[in-house]
């Protein structure tokens, strides 16, 4: 497992409504998860979307391109 790098904040509002984006991807972590799916997902740009314990979406995270 990878340690968790500092990630890039995303505005929820580009994410949400989750809804067919051309060319968006997304993946969604519990809070505090990391893993190397997760790892390797946001190195290739998909978008992190992090929900709380009632999967309810809190924060984004997106590589800076």
């Amino acid at each position: 497992m990878r340690i968790r790098r500092d990630l890039t904040p995303f505005p929820l509002a580009d994410v949400l409504p989750l809804e067919p984006r051309s060319g968006q991807r997304v993946v969604t972590m519990s809070e505090g998860q990391w893993d190397n799916l997760l790892s390797e997902a946001y190195a290739q740009g998909w978008i992190l979307l992090e929900l709380d314990e009632n999967e309810r979406p809190v924060r984004a995270y997106r590589r800076a391109e």
